[in-house]
C-alpha cells in the first residue's frame, strides 16, 4: 500500500516532480528540469535532517519526561522523610523532658533519703535498747524505729525504680536519635538525587530545545526551496496550458458538484501541493485522484479504492479488470507520467481535431486563481497524455 501521505500529493502538483519527467511537448526546459532535480535533492536533504532532529528532540522530550517523574517521586519520597522526621524529633524531644523530669524526682528522693539517713545517723548514736530505756512510751518508741526503716528502704526502692525508668528513657531516647540521624542522612541523599535530577533535567530540556530549533531551521530552508520549487512547476503548467491547443474552459462544469472540495473542508498547501485531509475514499481531497475517483463512482458506480498516486493508476485498473490503451474514449481516465506521482484527469470529450475536454482538479489555470487543489476543465492536444484508462 502506498503511504497516505505519498498518495495525497499525487503528481504534477507535487514538490517531488523527477527531473525526467518532461512533458511530451518538450514544455519543460533543460535548465529548469536541472533546477528542479537540485532544489528536490536540497528539499530531500533538509527533510532528513529536520526529521532527524525531531526524532532526537522527541526522544529528549521521553527521557526529561521520564527524569520528571522520577523527580517527582524522589521527592515524595523527600516528603515523607521529612514528615516521618518531625514525628520522630517530637517523640525525642519529649523523651528529653521525661528524662530531666526523671532526674529531678531522683534528685529529690535522693535528698528525702539523705535528711532519712542523717536523722537514723543521730539515733545510731544510741543504742536501740538505750532508746528504748530512756523513752517514756516504749510502744512509741518502738514504731518510731520501724517508720525510720521502713522510710529508708522506701526511698531506696523508689531512687532504684526511678533510676531504672531513666535508663529505659535514655534507651528509648538514643533508639529514637538513632533513628532521626538516619533519616536524616536519607532525607540528604534525596536532596541530593533532586538538585543531581534537576540539573540533567536542565540540560536535557535545553539539548530538546536545540535540536527543535534546528528542525525549525531545516523546515524553513525547505520552506524557500519548496516556494522556489512550486513556482517553477506553476511556470511549467502555464507553458502546458499555452502550448498547442490547449484552452482554459473554466471551473464550472459537473466538477463544481465534487463533494470534498473546500466547501467540505479541504485545504491543499500551496507550497508543498499536500491535502490535511482524507477524502472517504482514502485519497487527499481536493487531489486529482481524488476527483476523478468520484467521477468513476459518479458514472459507473464502480468505486476505485486505494489505487494509489496517479502514475500508479492504468496498473491498479488492469489488476481489477479494466483495459488501458493510447487513444482516449469520452469517459475514460486520462493519464500523465509527470513528475514523481504523474497526474490524472476525466476525459468528457473527445473531438475530430485531435484534442479532448478533460475535466480535473489540482491543476493551476487562470480559472481557478492559479490555484492547487481546485477544480477546472481545459480542452487539451490527446497527444499531451500518455495512456487513458477505459472506465465505460
Amino acid at each position: 500500500m502506498v503511504k497516505k501521505r505519498k498518495i495525497l500529493i499525487n503528481g504534477i502538483l507535487s514538490i517531488g516532480l523527477a527531473t525526467s519527467s518532461v512533458f511530451a511537448m518538450n514544455v519543460v526546459k533543460p535548465a529548469q528540469a536541472d533546477r528542479k532535480a537540485e532544489l528536490q535533492q536540497q528539499i530531500d536533504a533538509l527533510q532528513k535532517s529536520e526529521q532527524e532532529a525531531l526524532g532526537q528532540a522527541n526522544e529528549l522530550k521521553s527521557k526529561a519526561q521520564n527524569i520528571q517523574d522520577e523527580l517527582n517521586s524522589i521527592e515524595k519520597e523527600r516528603v515523607a522523610i521529612e514528615s516521618q522526621i518531625k514525628i520522630s524529633q517530637a517523640q525525642h524531644d519529649k523523651l528529653q523532658i521525661e528524662i530531666k523530669e526523671t532526674e529531678e524526682k531522683i534528685e529529690a528522693n535522693r535528698k528525702a533519703l539523705g535528711r532519712t539517713l542523717a536523722d537514723m545517723s543521730v539515733d545510731e548514736e544510741i543504742t536501740p535498747i538505750e532508746r528504748l530505756a530512756s523513752s517514756e512510751n516504749l510502744s512509741k518508741a518502738l514504731d518510731n524505729l520501724e517508720y525510720q526503716s521502713s522510710v529508708k528502704d522506701s526511698l531506696t526502692q523508689k531512687v532504684g525504680e526511678i533510676k531504672q525508668r531513666k535508663k529505659e528513657l535514655e534507651q528509648k531516647r538514643d533508639a529514637v536519635k538513632k533513628v532521626l540521624e538516619d533519616q536524616k542522612v536519607s532525607e540528604k541523599q534525596k536532596q541530593d538525587k533532586i538538585n543531581e535530577q534537576n540539573s540533567l533535567l536542565e540540560k536535557t530540556k535545553g539539548e530538546e530545545a536545540e535540536y527543535k530549533k534546528y528542525a525549525q531551521e531545516q523546515s524553513a530552508q525547505k520552506a524557500k526551496l519548496q516556494e522556489e520549487q512550486n513556482r517553477i512547476i506553476q511556470q511549467e503548467a502555464q507553458r502546458f496550458l499555452r502550448s498547442g491547443s490547449s484552452v482554459d474552459l473554466g471551473s464550472g462544469g459537473v466538477g463544481s458538484s465534487y463533494p470534498w472540495g473546500s466547501n467540505w473542508g479541504c485545504v491543499v498547501d500551496q507550497t508543498t501541493v499536500w491535502s490535511y485531509k482524507d477524502d472517504p475514499l482514502g485519497y487527499g481531497c481536493g487531489q486529482c485522484v481524488s476527483y476523478t475517483a468520484w467521477r468513476i463512482i459518479k458514472e459507473t458506480g464502480y468505486q476505485p479504492l486505494w489505487w494509489g498516486n496517479a502514475n500508479m493508476w492504468p496498473a491498479s485498473a488492469r489488476r481489477h479488470g479494466f483495459s488501458t490503451g493510447a487513444t482516449p474514449r469520452a469517459g475514460s481516465v486520462a493519464v500523465m507520467y509527470i513528475g514523481a506521482y504523474g497526474h490524472v484527469a476525466w476525459v468528457e470529450s473527445v473531438h475530430g481535431d485531435g484534442t479532448m475536454t478533460i475535466s480535473q482538479y489540482n491543476w493551476p489555470t487562470p480559472s481557478n486563481g492559479n490555484r492547487w487543489g481546485e477544480y477546472s476543465q481545459m480542452r487539451v492536444s490527446t497527444n499531451k497524455f500518455h495512456e487513458y484508462i477505459y472506465i465505460k
